[in-house]
């Protein structure tokens, strides 16, 4: 037994689509043999078509399966889509707030800048006014 080398079955889903022998006629039933024949052609043809309707189903169930894994996935990025843009409004306008703060105190902040170098300017004498008061001094 172990010398008989073992083939493989056929993959009956690859073979062509066969039609069916009519085994009906005289010919058929006055030759057993020829009979025999057609009748195994017929079962061939029969398993054939057989595993490839199962086949299509099965096409079928993933087809649909895939379908469903789709909508899934398309939902689930729809939901996180605006879940980021509602994020995204947020931000924006936590940042058109900070953009006024920032405008605002910057204004404020120039302004008591310009108003702190006035004052100084106020109390620093000029040197011209330096000059004259040690002159004054001297006399």
């Amino acid at each position: 037994m172990d010398d008989i080398i073992k083939r493989a079955p056929k993959d009956i889903t690859k073979a062509p689509l066969q039609t069916l022998i009519d085994t009906s006629t005289d010919k058929m039933l006055s030759s057993p043999s020829l009979l025999r024949w057609a009748n195994v052609s017929n079962l061939k043809a029969t398993a054939h078509a057989y595993a490839s309707v199962n086949k299509i189903k099965d096409i079928e169930e993933t087809i649909s399966e895939k379908k469903l894994l789709i909508k899934e996935t398309k939902s689930s990025l729809t939901s996180t889509w605006k879940q980021h843009e509602i994020e995204l409004k947020n931000l924006e306008s936590a940042l058109s707030i900070l953009n006024e703060y920032i405008d605002k105190s910057g204004t404020e902040s120039m302004q008591s800048h310009i108003q702190e170098e006035t004052r100084e300017d106020d109390k620093t004498p000029s040197k011209d006014q330096d000059t004259q008061s040690k002159k004054d001094q001297s006399l």
